[in-house]
């Protein structure tokens, strides 16, 4: 499969019919984060994502208005360096595409009705190596702690298994979703757990962006870093789209 065909299949949002995932090819690069068009901005976080439809016209102003403090935090060398080059997101969709990987994630969410920007996660995770280990004891691709894996049913010897580590994790997100209506929440509750993020919404009440919550600096950089990942592979695939022409 061509780099642009692997692109545009990360990049779509959800794919929205049967056809083989090699005909489905289309680039979104709108970060709004609707329930049509659930990519990795996730919009304001106290509201749900059907109530953002309202606000979707005057967000982008408000947005130019506020100067995140994540941002402030986050746009570092080091985050800025780690996707800066085509060969860097190069190397990375060769990872993802090993031994069919990525085509089995963006399969699964599109059975689950997940954003196709969950296969990014293995990206930052571990570059989709399955024998991945942290310090912490989170293993597999999708780098899931031993507490995790049990809840779910899944043994910790087969977080290293990509097929049922994969389907294990996309279940995760999905019930994450649901638990906090917004998919910024979602990856935040990923990273940190799901009773950090709860306990911060109800200790910031009125925060609207990741950074007001007060939320480890680790996490807002998780996001900040799939945020940053999902727009470079935006910029190689326009250019992977020209020199394909």
């Amino acid at each position: 499969m061509r780099w642009h065909c692997l692109i545009g299949l990360l990049l779509l949002p959800i794919v929205c019919d049967a056809q083989p995932l090699e005909n489905s090819i289309r680039t979104d690069t709108s970060m709004m984060g609707t329930p049509d068009q659930p990519t990795i901005e996730g919009g304001l976080i106290n509201q749900s994502e059907k109530d953002q439809r309202t606000f979707a016209l005057d967000s982008k102003c408000l947005k130019a208005q506020k100067t995140s403090n994540v941002e402030a935090h986050t746009l570092t060398q080091n985050i800025a360096d780690e996707f800066s080059s085509d060969q860097k997101i190069q190397s990375l969709l060769m990872a993802a595409t090993e031994d069919h990987k990525l085509a089995y994630v963006l399969q699964k969410a599109h059975q689950m009705n997940l954003p196709a920007t969950v296969a990014l996660i293995p990206m930052v995770e571990s570059h989709y190596k399955t024998d991945a280990v942290s310090p912490k004891a989170a293993r597999g691709a999708w780098q899931l702690m031993p507490a995790t894996a049990k809840d779910y049913g899944l043994k910790r010897e087969d977080r290293k298994n990509f097929t049922l580590s994969t389907d294990t994790a996309l279940q995760l997100l999905k019930n994450l979703h649901q638990e906090f209506g917004n998919w910024a929440l979602a990856f935040a509750a990923y990273n940190a757990g799901s009773q950090r993020v709860s306990r911060a919404l109800y200790q910031h009440p009125h925060a609207q962006f990741i950074d007001e919550l007060g939320l480890p600096l680790e996490t807002q950089h998780y996001i900040y870093r799939l945020k940053t990942l999902y727009q470079a592979i935006v910029k190689y695939s326009a250019v992977a789209a020209i020199a394909s022409a």
